[in-house]
C-alpha cells in the first residue's frame, strides 16, 4: 500500500455527513468507481492511497477544504485470501 496524506482538522467541528454519492461499473472486470461529496471537520485534506493484494484494491483519493471533502475511488470489488495468495473464489 502507498498512502500520501496531508490534513489539518478543526478540534472543535466534530462531524461527517455524506451530501452525495454516485457509484458504478466500469467497462474492467470487477472494477468499479465512486464519487462523494461530504461534511468533515477537516479545514485542508489531501489523501492519496493505492493498494494492491487486499480487499477492494485500487486507488483512492480525498480532496477537503473548509469542511467540505470530495473522494474519488477506483477499486476491485473482490475480497484477497492472503493464504492462497489470490482472490477468493465463491461459489466455484
Amino acid at each position: 500500500m502507498i498512502t500520501l496524506k496531508f490534513s489539518v482538522t478543526n478540534p472543535w467541528w466534530n462531524r461527517f455527513a455524506n451530501i452525495k454519492c454516485w457509484a458504478g461499473k466500469t467497462p474492467f472486470k470487477n472494477k468499479f468507481w465512486e464519487v462523494q461529496i461530504m461534511k468533515s471537520d477537516d479545514l485542508l485534506t489531501i489523501d492519496l492511497r493505492v493498494t494492491a493484494r487486499q480487499d477492494h484494491a485500487g486507488a483512492e483519493l480525498w480532496l477537503g477544504v473548509f469542511g467540505y471533502a470530495v473522494n474519488l475511488q477506483f477499486y476491485d470489488n473482490r475480497h484477497w485470501d492472503s493464504e492462497v495468495e489470490d482472490w477468493q473464489a465463491y461459489g466455484k
